[in-house]
């Protein structure tokens, strides 16, 4: 665990276990805010210890989910008895699809995880005007995604909204998607927290974000032009999209986009990750 001071008053807490995420914490005047709590209840734990030797853990915990994965929300019981904050679609997911993924995404629990869904949600915003904190809805990654706006020292968090080198798109939300990230680069902010990425102090990565949502909607994505590890989050995207999207309705550019994803799947070497990615993108396409 890495922890970094950023601005006045925060903590950004990053994890190297089981793979790179962050939490980010805010000491207001009134109430401690946690944004996101990671894959369980033992990063958590060493977290809220950390907070005690630099005896700042006296006050009220505020947890915030920032959307329902389960990389984001594991650690909630950690805080059973605080104010856990999410949109209410996040919750309703949560609910709805949590014990699942409990069993899906197993080897991922860091600690004996119980699920505990976000006790306080809203729609559209919901502001701690006390400690200048804003939490307000940001569909993107998932439907729903929510960001955190920390007035005093202008810093954004804005969960897996925005990643590098491309945005996990898991709907074909594009429009709702283009129109959060445009709005993040409006916005008076000196910092921006990503669920998985160092800090970002300027809007290249965004405005990166906002061209691939753009040309994928338009399935103009050119495919010969990517990184490795950007045909890796496109193809992933891909894949996430067929649960989504009916093959007979889409446009001859989008088929095309398939079928290269495809034929650059089929010439990789073979393993289980690969080969669920191929049977999935090929069962979608007969």
């Amino acid at each position: 665990m890495k922890v970094n001071k950023v601005g006045d008053r925060g903590l950004l807490f990053s994890f190297e276990d089981p793979y790179f995420t962050n939490s980010y914490v805010i000491e207001g005047e009134r109430r401690i805010y946690v944004l996101d709590t990671q894959c369980g209840p033992n990063l958590m734990l060493a977290l809220i210890k950390h907070l005690e030797k630099m005896g700042i853990s006296d006050k009220d915990f505020v947890i915030f989910n920032s959307h329902e994965d389960y990389d984001h929300i594991w650690g909630n019981c950690a805080f059973s008895n605080s104010i856990i904050i999410s949109h209410s679609i996040c919750r309703d997911i949560i609910i709805s699809e949590g014990e699942k993924n409990l069993d899906k995404y197993a080897e991922f629990k860091r600690g004996d995880v119980i699920l505990v869904p976000p006790n306080l949600v809203f729609d559209s915003r919901l502001n701690f005007s006390d400690d200048g904190i804003d939490f307000f809805f940001t569909p993107g990654h998932q439907l729903g995604c929510a960001s955190v706006y920390d007035r005093k020292d202008r810093v954004l968090f804005v969960g897996d909204n925005v990643e590098n080198p491309f945005p996990y798109i898991n709907e074909p939300n594009f429009d709702e998607y283009i129109k959060t990230l445009e709005r993040y680069t409006k916005m008076d902010w000196k910092y921006v927290i990503t669920g998985h990425n160092p800090i970002i102090t300027g809007t290249k990565l965004i405005e990166k974000n906002i061209d691939y949502l753009k040309r994928i909607k338009d399935w103009i994505v050119d495919f010969d032009s990517l990184s490795k590890s950007e045909r890796s989050v496109h193809i992933t995207n891909l894949t996430n999209l067929t649960d989504k999207m009916r093959w007979n309705s889409l446009s001859t550019q989008a088929k095309e986009t398939y079928q290269e994803a495809i034929s650059y799947l089929q010439h990789l070497e073979k393993n289980p990750v690969i080969l669920e990615k191929l049977d999935k993108l090929i069962r979608f396409q007969s």
